[in-house]
């Protein structure tokens, strides 16, 4: 199975940039709404995914996990994860400009 596909409309024209001249991996925070022994569903602004709780079997339904290529692969308070969410769309908007 393959888990979590990109949502475009979640990235909004963001791009990969460099860091120290290698390419930038981003997590994203999701809510995890469901989940079964391996798998889970989660959701960001309406959009569900399925992904693979493989990394992250302690997940819990509730919580904010980092979502990376399909997988959980930690989680962070609902602040920090507001936090996070705020910067990523400051930066896709931010890129949509130029």
């Amino acid at each position: 199975m393959r888990y979590g596909a990109p949502a475009p409309e979640l990235m909004r024209g963001a791009k990969i940039e460099l860091f120290w001249g290698f390419p930038m991996c981003l997590a994203i925070p999701m809510v995890l709404k469901e989940r079964t022994e391996f798998e889970g569903v989660v959701e960001l602004d309406g959009i569900q995914r399925t992904i693979s709780l493989m990394l992250l079997p302690e997940a819990e339904v509730g919580e904010h996990v980092l979502i990376h290529a399909g997988y959980a692969i930690g989680s962070v308070n609902a602040e920090e994860a507001a936090q996070t969410l705020e910067l990523l769309r400051e930066y896709a908007d931010n890129m949509a400009d130029l």
